[in-house]
């Protein structure tokens, strides 16, 4: 199972739906997680912290959430990224 967690494009949006150490128990339990580009800017953790873990990081947002079984994020998504989903998310 494919799941991709979305940085947030509002900036007064600080939250972030997955931390490393959670991104890696996703990964011991099977899962392909993809995070995008930058999602831990917001409270000072690195991108390589994600992929230390065994995340993978995508700088596609519009690929990625067509690869993704489970698309996680804290806001409610834009028209442009349900489109970009592909069917059954």
């Amino acid at each position: 199972m494919t799941l991709f967690f979305c940085k947030e494009t509002d900036p007064q949006e600080t939250r972030v739906p997955l931390l490393p150490a959670d991104a890696g128990k996703l990964v011991g339990l099977g899962a392909d997680v993809i995070v995008e580009a930058g999602l831990g800017t917001a409270i000072n953790i690195v991108d390589e912290a994600y992929e230390k873990v065994g995340a993978h990081i995508s700088d596609d947002r519009s690929d990625a959430l067509d690869a993704a079984d489970v698309v996680l994020r804290m806001s409610v998504p834009s028209p442009e990224d349900v489109q970009a989903l592909k069917a059954g998310t």
